[in-house]
């Protein structure tokens, strides 16, 4: 079995150091940043130093939340269509079924709400 060999700081790429002075308030932004990128502070100064911009990575939390809600959305959508369709064909009357109606049409900009929350959620964490 080979023994892995110690790379010395002569055979790295990368063999200038930059030390910085940062306030609290500024290591912290640094740290929140790199975090929201997905890497650490010095990838996040190298990137910047060489005129890119890291892409933020989207927390995988709001993604789910929003999916979920976009789910209900389409189940609600579709027993609205089929509510529409019996209405429609005389299989459901008028009266008490009428009041379903209007209720699943408030649960569904209810649930268009917790979507906008979400995606606007979503933003948010990611300019930050």
């Amino acid at each position: 079995m080979k023994k892995l060999q110690k790379i010395s700081s002569t055979k790295r790429k990368r063999e200038l150091a930059v030390y910085v002075r940062l306030s609290g308030q500024e290591y912290r932004a640094a740290k929140q940043a790199a975090k929201g990128c997905g890497i650490s502070i010095p990838a996040l100064m190298r990137s910047l130093a060489t005129g890119h911009s890291p892409r933020s990575v989207v927390d995988a939390r709001h993604v789910k939340n929003i999916m979920s809600v976009r789910a209900e959305l389409r189940k609600l959508g579709g027993l609205f269509k089929l509510y529409q369709i019996r209405r429609l064909s005389g299989e459901i009357g008028e009266g008490e079924q009428e009041i379903k109606a209007d209720t699943l049409m408030r649960k569904i900009d209810v649930a268009t709400d917790l979507v906008m929350r979400a995606a606007r959620a979503m933003i948010i964490s990611i300019e930050n």
